[in-house]
């Protein structure tokens, strides 16, 4: 199956991240970070500057609008503290994770973008591009280098 507007095959970004273990949740400014531990310890991350989701069963665990929200702090100050919703949450997400190291066991992919990671323990990463312009909605890519797959194509 190819994805029209994503210029590869999907198997290549299934080939990336299915077999890896779920790892951590994080954040650089507004753009969310997922990484997955492969088996000889190199990481794949997935990098989002879209909409996004984990999902444990039908319990949301966090969301990019979390990020809009302080958790403590000060309102003002709390994205750039990283004291928002969506940092306490990516914490405990993060533990759990590491606790439970669960193995990605299929990547599903959709029109316009829409990027789904499914793990094993019923956690699933749902991406949701959401603009109709040029830009980076996500990419995923070895840490260790080789090339930067994702959506759209030609703003990666």
């Amino acid at each position: 199956m190819t994805w029209t507007g994503l210029g590869m095959g999907v198997e290549s970004i299934a080939g990336l991240l299915v077999g890896t273990a779920g790892a951590s949740v994080t954040r650089t400014l507004n753009m969310g970070e997922v990484a997955f531990h492969r088996s000889d310890g190199d990481e794949i991350m997935l990098h989002l500057q879209c909409p996004f989701r984990v999902l444990h069963a039908e319990t949301m665990l966090l969301g990019s609008g979390d990020m809009l929200f302080a958790e403590t702090d000060d309102p003002n100050e709390a994205f750039v503290r990283y004291s928002t919703v969506f940092d306490t949450r990516a914490k405990v997400l993060t533990g759990i994770l590491k606790s439970k190291s669960p193995e990605v066991l299929g990547v599903e992919v959709g029109v316009s973008g829409r990027l789904c990671v499914r793990l094993l323990g019923d956690f699933v990463v749902e991406v949701f591009p959401d603009c109709s312009g040029r830009g980076e909605a996500w990419r995923v890519f070895r840490r260790s280098g080789g090339k930067h797959l994702g959506y759209p194509a030609g703003a990666v």
